[in-house]
């Protein structure tokens, strides 16, 4: 359960706020898309980057997937690129792998963290 705060005004226009509990809001499928905008927003706030630096980095980690010589690293690769949408629970494995591999501009912890942590609900 999720704890949700709402402020709200009475009948007499007086602002006030409620607190009541409710569902754990659900991960949003994202289109490749609406990923690469999330991805590139998470980028920029953990390494303190420009708009320029983010796309590049997004970039680059996508080229160190799609060359790897690890072939579960190529395989998300070619997951994302053959994908319409990207769930949480699948972005969360594929992502992982490209923590684990060994190649350069690989993903980092922190970069997936943020990406994963961060994910849209609604």
């Amino acid at each position: 359960m999720a704890t949700y705060i709402e402020h709200v005004y009475s009948k007499g226009g007086t602002p006030f706020t409620r607190t009541y509990e409710g569902p754990d809001p659900v991960p949003r499928e994202l289109s490749k898309t609406a990923f690469m905008d999330h991805a590139i927003a998470q980028f920029m706030a953990v390494n303190a980057s420009t708009l320029d630096d983010a796309y590049a980095r997004f970039d680059e980690v996508m080229e160190a997937a799609k060359g790897s010589a690890q072939g579960k690293i190529r395989a998300a690769y070619k997951r994302y690129d053959a994908a319409n949408t990207l769930s949480k629970d699948t972005t969360e494995v594929l992502t992982q792998w490209m923590v684990d591999s060994t190649d350069t501009g690989k993903l980092t912890a922190a970069e997936r963290t943020a990406v994963v942590d961060n994910w849209p609900t609604g």
